[in-house]
């Protein structure tokens, strides 16, 4: 389980404005990052991606330069799916983005 997805969940997310899409890792200011205990830097805030949020929303929020995500495995609340496949359609590079679920 990642350890990026306790309390990190959030109904916003940070977005980063298109020069900020080139930057070196990590593409978000260290401030607005946490250092977990085994060494993992994760953004303080996650796009929550509960009420079955559809693809459309998360492939905006992936173009609007937001790089964490929280989700889980509860069908009634998440579309684990929808994320995916936003992720999939955007050619967004994985490694500069953080998933979290429960």
């Amino acid at each position: 389980m990642a350890a990026a997805a306790f309390a990190l969940a959030g109904t916003c997310g940070l977005a980063l404005g298109a020069q900020d899409a080139a930057a070196d890792f990590p593409p978000w200011p260290s401030n607005a990052t946490v250092l977990l205990s085994n060494g993992l830097r994760v953004p303080r805030v996650f796009y929550g991606c509960a009420g079955r949020v559809g693809e459309a929303p998360l492939a905006e929020a992936l173009r609007a330069g937001y790089v964490a995500f929280d989700t889980a495995q509860a069908p009634e609340w998440y579309d684990e799916g929808a994320l995916g496949a936003a992720l999939a359609a955007s050619g967004a590079n994985r490694s500069l983005l953080t998933l979290g679920t429960k």
